[in-house]
């Protein structure tokens, strides 16, 4: 058997499910909650769409493999995603996109960092949601999509929260 190539994680990405529409027109993502299932959810799908991208997780083996995969310009950091994104906004860095991926079990938590990653993000955050997630969204921001991603756990969802455009 060969070594896995990006094109190998195709097959089982989940492209109808994630909202590749709201990468139009960008050229940055940060990726946090990088490394579940090498980035099929959402790493993939920036890939696809020429981006270059942050990748951000704990898990340092599957960061070190994603890396043979993705395309060169990216980055990939070990760390938590919490940790990184509030060290990033005090230095006040920002990227086109913020996509989050988390655990079901981070879903609430991650919601109610809503200002956190749209404080990161220029124009678009996906996040990925349960059925009973709430969340409020930051001035300014407004959300323009949910969409249904699979039935685990009774349902999971891709939330796309975008940026208002200016008057």
């Amino acid at each position: 058997m060969g070594s896995l190539i990006l094109e190998d994680l195709r097959d089982n990405a989940s492209g109808k499910a994630y909202p590749r529409q709201a990468l139009r027109g960008h050229r940055r993502a940060l990726i946090l909650f990088a490394a579940g299932f090498l980035g099929r959810q959402d790493a993939f799908w920036v890939a696809d769409a020429g981006m270059d991208a942050t990748c951000v997780d704990v898990d340092e083996g599957k960061l070190r493999l994603m890396e043979t995969l993705y395309p060169p310009s990216w980055a990939f950091v070990e760390s938590d995603a919490f940790l990184f994104a509030e060290s990033e906004r005090a230095l006040a860095r920002t990227w086109d996109v913020v996509s989050l991926d988390p655990p079901t079990n981070l879903f609430d938590d991650c919601a109610q960092e809503l200002p956190t990653w749209c404080g990161l993000a220029e124009h678009v955050v996906i996040l990925g949601v349960g059925k009973t997630t709430q969340w409020t969204v930051p001035d300014g921001w407004y959300t323009a999509d949910v969409r249904e991603r699979s039935m685990f756990r009774g349902g999971v969802y891709w939330a796309v929260i975008r940026k208002r455009p200016p008057l």
